[in-house]
């Protein structure tokens, strides 16, 4: 398991369903983490789990910065593919 992996994964157990409707609902084709907003996440570990379905190939990073945030290409996202990470790598109740 990755360092980032580890981090991100009891956030998406806990917010597996606000993080796939946000993702589902979101009218923008790319965005950056102050973009999308989940009650409970804070912005910095909501780019975590955004970085992590990159990872995972659930949705594209388009730009990766070191500086500022990183953005995300949702014009490929699949929900299917998310159901699938989580059946395979979440424990969820």
């Amino acid at each position: 398991m990755t360092e980032l992996e580890e981090q991100t994964k009891p956030i998406l157990e806990d917010y597996y369903t606000e993080v796939k409707e946000t993702l589902e609902n979101t009218s923008h084709s790319y965005v950056r983490v102050d973009h999308l907003e989940i009650d409970g996440i804070a912005p910095k570990k909501f780019g975590k789990v955004l970085k992590y379905l990159a990872e995972e190939d659930i949705i594209d990073i388009r730009s990766d910065r070191s500086s500022g945030p990183n953005l995300y290409d949702l014009t490929g996202y699949d929900t299917s593919n998310l159901e699938r990470l989580a059946e395979e790598k979440l424990e969820l109740e």
